[in-house]
C-alpha cells in the first residue's frame, strides 16, 4: 500500500502542465487532439504531447492520457496509430472508456497500463473486479460514492482506486448522460459535452432555476481518512481550467498530504475565490443529498477573483524558480586539432557522445577550459544539472561557444531520449481478428414496461417482457402467468451500490421464483449478481456500444444480446460489427440521466412520502419527465418519445437481431396500439416525437 495517495493533476494545455508540477502533482492526467473527454481543452498535439511527457519526466511526474471516449469502427485504425504514437513517448498509462478499444488497448501494448475512466460507471466492488479480471490496473470509481460504499471498494479491489476529491460535480452519473447528446447532438461520450445541467431549468413547484447544476466537489477535510483507507490516487477534476486554478487546488492538497494537516481556511477560500459555485460540498461522500448540494457561478465572480488569480500567478512563478533538477550530469569535452569535436554526457545509468565539427587555428583569441565549463554548466529548463566538467582541449584552437552549446543540447536530449526509451511500452502491429458479423435472425419485439399495468393483454409478435426487479417480486403470480406466455425478463436498476446489493438479491430470487429468465443489464458491475440466479444476460444502453469490438468484448463476458448505443446513427448501425444478436432502443423516452440527487427532495421537499414523477422545464419550455428509481435516484427521461415504426425500411437495412421498444407513462392502450404499429399496422404517433439521433448521429 502507497505511504501516501498520488495527487493527480489535470493538464488542459503546457501552461496547466507546469502549474500543477509546481504546484506538487505527482502525476498529471492530459488529453490529446482526439478521442479525450474534454474535446473543448486546449489538448495537446503530437508535438506539444511528446514535450509534456518529456517535461514531467524530467521532475519525476507520470502522465495518464485520457483516451476516454466512445469510437466508431471507423475510428480505430487512427485510434491505432495514436495507441502507437503514445507509446513510444513513453506515456504512463491511458485512461479508457471503450471497452472494445479497451481489448485492443491489451493486444497492441500488453505493458501499457489501462485505467477505467469514471465514463465507464463504475460504482461497485463487482464491475472493479470484473474489470481487474480484463487487465485494467486501475479504475476511477464514480463521483457519487458515499463513505461506506467507497471503502468497501478500496479496502477488496485487486486494482488501485482513483476517486475525485476536488472540482466540477456533474447531475448525472458519468458515461450515462445522454442529454447534451439528444439535445444538440454535442455527445458526453464524445468528449464535447455542452453543459446542460449548468443552464436554467426548474421542476414544478421548485423555486430554484438552475435545479441541475451542482456546486463543486472539494473534500480538503477528508484527505487523512482516504489516505488511511488506501485510495491509491486522488483526481482533481478541470482539464478545461485554468493554470492557475490548477496550481492551486494541487498545491492545496499536494502540502496537506506531505505535511500530514488539512488545508487552511485561508487556502479553501482562496480556492473558493479562484473557482467555485455557491461554494463547495462533500454530499455524496457523506450521504447527504439535497437542496445544500446545488449551486451556480454566479455573473460577477470572474471579476471578484481577478485578485486571486493575480496573487497565484506569482506562486506559480514562483514554483517554477524554485523546481529542483533532480539529475546530475557529468561531461567530457575534446577539442582536437583537426578531428570533430567529441562531447560525452554521463549520468546514472547512461551516456552518450555526440560530435561536432573540427576547431580551426585560432586568428586572434583561442578558447579556454573555462569558457567551455561555463557553456557546459548552461543546463537551465532541463532534468540535469552540470556536475563535473572535464575538457581536454590543444593549444591554439578556435571554436565558437554556439557550437559547444548546440553539443550540450544534443547530448542531453541524447540522454532525455535514452531514458524514454527504457519506459516506453512495447507496441506491437498484430490485434486479433475483427469480430464475426454473425447475420441476424430478426426475432419479434422486446418491450420494457415500468409497471404490470401497462403489459397488453394479446402478446402476439412480442418475444420479451421487461420488467422492474421489485415489480416482478410484488406481483409474483401474475408474473409466473406471464412467464408462460413470453420470456420474462428483469430490468436492472441503473446503479446498484454495494450496499443495496442485498436487497435486490432478495428481489432477483423472488423474480426468478416466479419465472424470470432474462437480465436486461446496463452496467458492468451487474452481471455476476445477475447470473448467481441463474438469468440470461442481455445488454442495455448503459453499456454504451459504439463499435464492434465493443459488441465482441460483451459477447466473451457471457451477454446473450445487446442494445446498440442510441448515439449511432443509421449508417454507423448498419456499418458495425455485430458478433451476437444486436438491437436498438426503437421506441420510448430514451433515458437522458442517471441522478443520484433526487429533483423532488431538492426542489419541493418529499418530507418522507415521494412526489414522483414530476417534471423538469428548461429554459425552452420543454418538460422532460423525472421518474423515480430505486434508493431516490431519479431517471430524467426525454421531452419527446422516440418513435421509428414508419421507419420499418430504414431499419430492415441495418441487420439488427431486435427492436425495444421502452415504455414509461404510457397506458395499455397505447402500448397496445404502439406495439401494433411496429409490427406493421396504422401508425400511432406520439403527439410529441422526436427520431433521436438515428438519422444523423452525433458529433
Amino acid at each position: 500500500m502507497r505511504s501516501k495517495p498520488e495527487v493527480l493533476a489535470p493538464a488542459g494545455s503546457f501552461d496547466a502542465l507546469r502549474a500543477a508540477i509546481a504546484g506538487g502533482a505527482d502525476a498529471v492526467y492530459m488529453g490529446g487532439s482526439a478521442y479525450g473527454a474534454r474535446a473543448y481543452a486546449k489538448n495537446f498535439d503530437d508535438e506539444e504531447m511528446a514535450r509534456a511527457v518529456a517535461y514531467a519526466h524530467e521532475r519525476g511526474v507520470k502522465c495518464y492520457i485520457a483516451v476516454n471516449t466512445l469510437i466508431t469502427d471507423r475510428e480505430l485504425p487512427a485510434v491505432k496509430a495514436y495507441i502507437k504514437r503514445l507509446c513510444a513517448i513513453g506515456v504512463d498509462a491511458v485512461i479508457l472508456q471503450d471497452m472494445g478499444l479497451a481489448a485492443l488497448v491489451a493486444e497492441w501494448a500488453p505493458a501499457l497500463h489501462r485505467h477505467a475512466s469514471t465514463q465507464m460507471a463504475v460504482h461497485n466492488l463487482e464491475g472493479v473486479r470484473t474489470l481487474a479480471a480484463l487487465g485494467f490496473t486501475r479504475v476511477v470509481v464514480a463521483r457519487e460514492l458515499t463513505r461506506k460504499n467507497l471503502m468497501t471498494i478500496v479496502q477488496n479491489s485487486p486494482v488501485e482506486i482513483e476517486y475525485f476529491v476536488h472540482g466540477s460535480l456533474c447531475y448525472s452519473h458519468s458515461g450515462q448522460c445522454l442529454m447534451s447528446a439528444v439535445i444538440g447532438r454535442r455527445s458526453a461520450n464524445r468528449g464535447r459535452c455542452a453543459g446542460p445541467c449548468r443552464l436554467p431549468c426548474s421542476v414544478e413547484g421548485g423555486k430554484s432555476k438552475y435545479q441541475m447544476s451542482l456546486k463543486d466537489l472539494c473534500m480538503a477535510d477528508y484527505l487523512a481518512e482516504l489516505a488511511r483507507m488506501g485510495v491509491a490516487s486522488l483526481k482533481i477534476e478541470g482539464r478545461m481550467k485554468r493554470p492557475e486554478y490548477v496550481s492551486s487546488v494541487t498545491r492545496a492538497y499536494a502540502n496537506a498530504l506531505r505535511y500530514g494537516v488539512r488545508p487552511t481556511r485561508e487556502e479553501i477560500a482562496n480556492l473558493a475565490e479562484i473557482f467555485s459555485r455557491s461554494g463547495f460540498t462533500a454530499g455524496y461522500y457523506e450521504g447527504e443529498t439535497g437542496r445544500d448540494m446545488f449551486g451556480k457561478r454566479e455573473e460577477e465572480a470572474p471579476a471578484k477573483c481577478a485578485p486571486a488569480l493575480e496573487r497565484e500567478r506569482r506562486r506559480i512563478e514562483e514554483g517554477l524558480r524554485a523546481e529542483v533538477v533532480r539529475q546530475p550530469v557529468r561531461f567530457t569535452i575534446e577539442i582536437k586539432e583537426k578531428l570533430p569535436v567529441r562531447l560525452t554526457a554521463r549520468t546514472e545509468g547512461a551516456e552518450v557522445t555526440v560530435t561536432g565539427a573540427a576547431p580551426e587555428p585560432a586568428r586572434n583569441r583561442p578558447i579556454t577550459g573555462e569558457e567551455v565549463c561555463r557553456q557546459l554548466a548552461k543546463t537551465g529548463g532541463t532534468a540535469y544539472y552540470t556536475e563535473e566538467v572535464a575538457a581536454d582541449i590543444d593549444d591554439g584552437q578556435a571554436l565558437p561557444l554556439s557550437a559547444i552549446n548546440a553539443l550540450r543540447r544534443e547530448a542531453l536530449a541524447l540522454l532525455d531520449a535514452g531514458r524514454l526509451a527504457s519506459s516506453a511500452p512495447a507496441f506491437s502491429e498484430t490485434e486479433s481478428a475483427p469480430p464475426e458479423n454473425v447475420p441476424q435472425q430478426e426475432t419479434d419485439l422486446v418491450i420494457g414496461c415500468r409497471y404490470f399495468g401497462q403489459i397488453p393483454p394479446h402478446l402476439s409478435g412480442i418475444e420479451a417482457v421487461f420488467l422492474p426487479a421489485g415489480e416482478i417480486a410484488a406481483r409474483a403470480q401474475e408474473a409466473a402467468a406471464l412467464a408462460k406466455q413470453v420470456r420474462l425478463g428483469v430490468m436492472m436498476p441503473r446503479v446498484v451500490m454495494d450496499d443495496e446489493r442485498e436487497g435486490l438479491s432478495l428481489l432477483l430470487r423472488k423474480a426468478a421464483d416466479a419465472g424470470a429468465t432474462l437480465a436486461l443489464c446496463g452496467n458492468i458491475g451487474q452481471f455476476k449478481l445477475a447470473e448467481k440466479y441463474g438469468f440470461t444476460l442481455w445488454g442495455d444502453i448503459g453499456l454504451n456500444v459504439f463499435n464492434g469490438r465493443s459488441a465482441e468484448a460483451y459477447r466473451q463476458l457471457g451477454l446473450e444480446r445487446l442494445l446498440l448505443s442510441p448515439e449511432l446513427s443509421a449508417a454507423q448501425i448498419r456499418d458495425l460489427p455485430k458478433p451476437l444478436s444486436c438491437g436498438i432502443f426503437a421506441y420510448g423516452r430514451l433515458p437522458l440521466m442517471v441522478a443520484e440527487n433526487c429533483l423532488a427532495k431538492a426542489g419541493t421537499g418529499c418530507s418522507g412520502r415521494c412526489k414522483l414523477p414530476i417534471a423538469l422545464r428548461d429554459r425552452q419550455g420543454e418538460s422532460f419527465p423525472v421518474l423515480p428509481e430505486p434508493h431516490c435516484r431519479n431517471l430524467i427521461a426525454n421531452s419527446k418519445t422516440l418513435y421509428l415504426a414508419d421507419k420499418q425500411r430504414e431499419m430492415e437495412g441495418l441487420n439488427l437481431g431486435w427492436k425495444y421498444l421502452f415504455f414509461t407513462d404510457e397506458t395499455q392502450d397505447t402500448c397496445a396500439e404502439i406495439i401494433a404499429a411496429y409490427r406493421g399496422g396504422p401508425a400511432a404517433k406520439p403527439e410529441h416525437f422526436t427520431r433521436g439521433l438515428f438519422q444523423k448521429g452525433v458529433e
